[in-house]
């Protein structure tokens, strides 16, 4: 059982009052502050509360969100519904740093809401917004895994007592802040623009480069991209960094809108329908990621993805009633083995949940309710900052590919960087074909002192199968820690596929693959399609006899996965199939499936 520690309530006693502010500002810039930036220009806050001015003397790693944190901060400035749920889910899995203007009117309010104390500290400080993700400190470790530091750019929007809360987090911690706030490596960045490997990838869309060439309006240095990229090396041990065309309609240009990293190699996508709103301009930038970068196993990024649901009035931007409600079910916290994702009281929120938790099997996924806070341009990511565990045991890993079976395959190599700053005394690979009968142990062993790389090799199993596995370390400092993070309950798996020597041209199997969820429906569903070209479909719904009801979808796929959503509001209950015509294939592609009311 996880012990969770109750910590000391931390009071800076500077302002007396604390409630929503009923006028907050967006995570965009105001008409105000533009104002200010064009007219007045904007000198950021000096180095008083800001830290070190120099980066650190050791090589940095940027840790990855889904790794395992002390602690999120969130600054109480509005959106406190929101606020509230976040911290009640996520208060049981680390410590919920609150940073407010008045602790003892929130411990109140969150007290009549059921939300005990355990867990939560409270920090009485100045700040303009809500927005912490974009101006909080970054957390990177020394020497991969030796120390905690963080890091404080330049926030872009001129909101001062905002940009000074990293060294106030700083302090409170009790870690050093490394700021890039003096030339030369004076940078201006947000938070909801970046993303990290763990690995020394970083991605961002290309707002940083405008931020941060001549034409900027925050009175720093001009930097090329060359000088941009040494710096966030040298803050962030950032070494590979694709930077996106910004999207149309997203107003800010921040990543984490409809983009996310699920671990090493897999960034969940936001979707569109096809050739809607940014679908098109993100369906580029993919294709420009996978055609310049790899992964740091040397592999092609994993793209997953997510159906983006449609603004309040049903259609998406630049179509919706409010000029910043972007809806997004990617910009989502990590939390531990707590997942918080944005929903919206639409259809497609148990959709989205339950593609969550396909996507990461074991971890607890809540929805919390974002209809207000969307319209001011941000949701879960964009107002908590996660801080990384002092103590840090890391497990990196490259989950297997599904594999072919074929006569004399290799056993399946699992490898794993494992590292603590006290050594590693073991680690063990769990594995199992069917969970429900438990796990089969094997030890690892070190491959490589130089690189941490740890090794087991799971015996090759019989075709038509799916395996499941999971890694497990202890540091000689006696901490363990499993990865995936949830893991028993959570896993990595492959598929074990046999051999299929067929060359059929029309095997629909090889040609074209599906599911839906949910299954059965109520009222909707999603439908995802998987085609080895793209082309024109037609879905026709038929009966459970082959007889033909109505056609639900007319539209173009494109290769590799798509997602279609469909609705069957007035099907009585009963078997149905549905009939996909695709433009190049002879043969046509049934699914079954079962309406209940």
């Amino acid at each position: 059982m996880r012990v969770l520690l109750i910590l000391p309530l931390l009071v800076f006693c500077l302002i007396s009052q604390a409630q929503e502010n009923p006028n907050p500002l967006p995570k965009h810039l105001s008409q105000e502050e533009i104002k200010i930036l064009k007219e007045n220009g904007y000198q950021a806050p000096g180095t008083v509360m800001r830290g070190i001015i120099s980066p650190p003397n050791s090589p940095v790693r940027t840790i990855g969100e889904w790794e395992e944190l002390e602690a999120i901060v969130v600054t109480w400035d509005a959106y406190f519904g929101t606020l509230r749920e976040i911290v009640r889910y996520a208060k049981d899995e680390l410590e919920v740093i609150n940073v407010c203007q008045d602790s003892n009117s929130l411990k109140s309010y969150l007290s009549a809401s059921g939300i005990d104390m355990e867990n939560l500290t409270f920090i009485e400080a100045p700040f303009n917004t809500v927005w912490v993700r974009d101006y909080g400190p970054n957390p990177v470790y020394t020497n991969d895994v030796d120390s905690l530091v963080l890091i404080d750019w330049i926030y872009n929007r001129p909101r001062p007592a905002d940009d000074v809360i990293p060294g106030i987090i700083g302090e409170y911690l009790g870690v050093p802040v490394y700021c890039t706030t003096q030339a030369p490596y004076d940078m201006v960045h947000t938070g909801g623009n970046f993303m990290s490997d763990g690995l020394g990838a970083g991605f961002s869309s290309r707002l940083i480069l405008e931020e941060n060439d001549a034409s900027n309006q925050f009175g720093i240095s001009n930097h090329s991209e060359e000088d941009i990229e040494n710096i966030i090396n040298l803050f962030m041990g950032i070494d590979i960094y694709p930077k996106m065309e910004a999207l149309p309609y997203d107003g800010i240009n921040h990543i984490d809108m409809h983009m996310k990293m699920l671990d090493e190699q897999t960034i969940l996508i936001g979707e569109f329908p096809l050739g809607v709103s940014d679908g098109p301009q993100i369906e580029e930038n993919i294709q420009y990621l996978l055609d310049n970068f790899k992964t740091y196993w040397g592999t092609d990024f994993k793209i997953e993805r997510i159906l983006q649901p449609p603004c309040g009035n049903g259609s998406y931007p630049p179509n919706c009633q409010s000029g910043a409600e972007y809806r997004t079910y990617t910009n989502a916290l990590i939390v531990n083995k707590t997942i918080l994702v944005p929903i919206f009281n639409t259809a497609l929120d148990q959709i989205a949940l339950q593609r969550w938790q396909e996507l990461k099997p074991g971890y607890k996924i809540v929805g919390i309710d974002c209809r207000q806070i969307i319209n001011a341009g941000g949701a879960i990511h964009c107002i908590t900052k996660e801080i990384g565990s002092k103590n840090p045991l890391w497990i990196s890993h490259r989950e297997l590919d599904d594999v072919i079976e074929e006569d004399n395959i290799a056993d399946y190599q699992i490898e794993a960087l494992i590292r603590h700053r006290d050594g590693i005394e073991s680690a063990t690979v769990y594995w199992s074909l069917n969970t429900d009968d438990g796990y089969n142990a094997i030890e690892m062993e070190l491959e490589s002192a130089e690189s941490n790389l740890w090794r087991a090799s799971i015996p090759q199993q019989i075709a038509g199968g799916r395996l499941f596995y999971y890694i497990e370390a202890f540091a000689n400092s006696g901490k363990s820690i499993n990865r995936p993070l949830a893991a028993p309950e959570a896993y990595f798996d492959f598929e074990i596929e046999a051999l299929n020597t067929s060359t059929s041209d029309q095997n629909l199997s090889l040609e074209m693959d599906s599911k839906m969820y949910p299954n059965p429906v109520v009222d909707h569903t999603v439908l995802e399609l998987h085609s080895i070209i793209a082309g024109d479909i037609s879905i026709d719904l038929t009966s459970s006899t082959g007889q033909k009801i109505n056609r639900v979808f007319v539209g173009k796929i494109q290769e590799g996965k798509n997602y279609i959503y469909l609705e069957f509001n007035n099907l009585q209950e009963a078997n149905y199939f549905l009939n996909i015509q695709h433009s190049n294939y002879q043969n046509n592609h049934l699914i079954q499936f079962s309406k209940v009311n």
